[in-house]
């Protein structure tokens, strides 16, 4: 019995016989060198001699756990020739390195004897009654293959049972997209991870490393979810499915994400000034959204041209008398960049003053200032905040500062 790595579990002496403990429940049976090439069945049930023998406490689908086993001078290479659903996961490495080993999980917990397992591994079997029928694998002379049938059996534990799992993992930036964790890329910090069981669910969020913890997690079929923000994208799989049997931590359960590429070629306000300006304004559908802006005049008076030679004519004319005003022109110009897709609101502006902020934020700040302060004049205390945000729309708009 050994970890996904190859390492033999330590053994401990039971009642009867020594047993392997493992910390988790990724459990791995290697073979030994010796074992023949051949088809073998290997049943994983509570421990032999029990009130309840043979139940089986394999959770994953009988056909993977028929084995094609091939010996290359002592070194043991798998497959499963009967599974429909291969997995890079149920391989581990051979004893001490060589070869390849065997996952035994996902388990169910015997309640008489809870996180206490025998598995058996035989090459003559009878599935006529079905994969769980007590006694599939067999050992001595068999009369029906006329010859000595090879079985071998042993007893493992997992933790002690006694307050359920820890389902854990980390949510990984993909520096290479190439949809795996790879080593040295860092951990993502501030992404929702859910444990989904039926209906219910539980949210986490990953630490400042990316790492997420769930713990206590009773016995049951669950699947991990990644929720990642708008600036990022899942490079693997969204959603890993599992199985806790109560008696192990289950850890290992990693996501890949990538920052999502975000269009940031925004066009200056001459551009919107200009005639071919006015027709992407025209074309997108710009001028009835203005009134949401809080668009203010050199007076302080809310504006919302109504055509595009207003419009125009409202960015050319915009003057820093008013602070509000001259802000309001560069809102109005990020605001075309938006809605003509020239700019994601999640890119991100690296100002010397505001720091890095994305668009969005930007935006929200700058009108949420335009709708309380519409006047800004040399002694208004509200006008260097203004104008902050100003020079930071500014840059942004004449594509300088990106980060």
């Amino acid at each position: 019995m050994v970890t996904a790595d190859g390492t033999p579990a330590p053994l401990f002496q039971g009642q009867y016989e020594p047993y392997a403990r493992f910390s988790t429940e990724a459990v791995y049976m290697a073979f030994a060198p010796t074992t023949p090439t051949g088809t073998y069945y290997v049943h994983v049930t509570d421990v032999l001699g029990d009130p309840a023998d043979d139940v089986v406490l394999s959770r994953n689908d009988p056909m993977e756990r028929i084995v094609a086993l091939t010996n290359t001078n002592g070194v043991i290479t798998l497959s499963l020739p009967y599974t429909n659903t291969p997995d890079p996961k149920q391989f581990g490495v051979g004893l001490n390195g060589q070869g390849q080993s065997l996952a035994l999980f996902p388990f169910a917990s015997a309640p008489h004897t809870p996180c206490e397992f025998a598995v058996q591994m035989g090459d003559t079997f009878e599935l006529a009654f079905g994969a769980d029928f007590p006694y599939v694998v067999r050992s001595g002379y068999s009369t029906v293959f006329d010859r000595c049938a090879v079985q071998s059996y042993g007893l493992f534990q997992v933790q002690n049972g006694g307050g359920g799992s820890t389902v854990a993992g980390r949510v990984v930036l993909d520096d290479n997209r190439n949809g795996a964790v790879d080593s040295g890329e860092t951990g993502v910090g501030g992404q929702q991870v859910r444990l989904v069981s039926g209906s219910t669910s539980t949210t986490l969020t990953t630490d400042s490393a990316g790492n997420y913890s769930f713990t206590n997690v009773p016995a049951g079929s669950y699947s991990v979810e990644v929720v990642v923000s708008s600036a990022y994208l899942v490079t693997a799989a969204g959603s890993l499915e599992g199985e806790v049997c109560g008696c192990g931590d289950i850890t290992g359960l990693d996501f890949s994400i990538a920052p999502v590429v975000l269009n940031c070629q925004p066009k200056p306000r001459c551009f919107w000034i200009s005639y071919h300006g006015r027709q992407v304004v025209q074309q997108a559908g710009i001028l009835p959204t203005l009134p949401g802006l809080y668009l203010r005049d050199w007076l302080g008076r809310q504006v919302a041209p109504t055509n595009t030679a207003s419009f125009s004519w409202f960015l050319a004319t915009a003057i820093s008398i008013n602070m509000a005003n001259r802000l309001s022109a560069e809102v109005a110009v990020m605001h075309c960049n938006i809605l003509a897709e020239n700019v994601h609101p999640a890119c991100v502006i690296n100002d010397a003053v505001l720091g890095q902020i994305t668009v969005a934020e930007l935006m929200g700040r700058a009108i949420a200032s335009l709708a309380t302060h519409p006047l800004t004049t040399w002694n208004s205390p509200q006008r260097a905040g203004q104008m902050a945000l100003k020079n930071a729309l500014e840059n942004a708009n004449n594509n300088r500062r990106w980060r």
